[in-house]
């Protein structure tokens, strides 16, 4: 037999005196798993509707997993959705937004030249990034009035585009004809 000294105690007491689960017979099994009778742990208390439900709330999780639905309609392309997006916009909505794709582009190019100028390595003072930041920022304010836009308009359309799927579609499709 196996003796410790008790918490507090001066003398010794056999194990598992003081509630030591290591020493208890029923305790030395897993916490789960298998063992000689079974499952081990909270599985073998389980009752067959919590089985039952358990196995329901998997299976609805994995079914509502995004891209894994088994409803869910094929990705359209970008060439089969630019007739369709463009067949729904007005003509007035179509020109502008060539117009706004247009001064994307030019505000494109000179964010490009600015990210260009400031990874020089004799740029790398934070006097020199300032002054290259204080340009662009002027460069892109003369594009917004050579382009007829000012900074409200640029960010109500921009709203307006991203909140919108076929004037995104129509957008992107303009961005790609301008690039090319």
């Amino acid at each position: 037999m196996c003796f410790q000294l008790g918490p507090g105690a001066r003398k010794w007491r056999p194990a598992g005196a003081f509630g030591d689960r290591r020493h208890d017979e029923a305790q030395r099994r897993p916490r789960y798993g298998l063992t000689s009778r079974g499952l081990a742990g909270k599985f073998t208390a389980m009752r067959p509707f919590r089985v039952l439900a358990a196995t329901l709330m998997v299976l609805l999780g994995v079914a509502l997993v995004p891209g894994r639905s088994l409803l869910a309609q094929p990705p359209v392309s970008k060439a089969s959705a630019a007739p369709a997006a463009a067949a729904t916009v007005p003509d007035s909505t179509v020109r502008a937004i060539e117009a706004f794709a247009k001064l994307q582009r030019s505000i494109n190019a000179l964010r490009d030249r600015e990210q260009a100028e400031l990874a020089e390595p004799r740029n790398k003072k934070v006097e020199a990034q300032g002054e290259i930041r204080e340009k662009y920022r002027k460069r892109r304010a003369d594009s917004l009035t050579a382009h007829g836009y000012t900074p409200a308009q640029v960010s109500a359309m921009t709203l307006r585009i991203s909140s919108d799927d076929a004037l995104r579609v129509l957008f992107e499709t303009t961005m790609e004809r301008l690039g090319k």
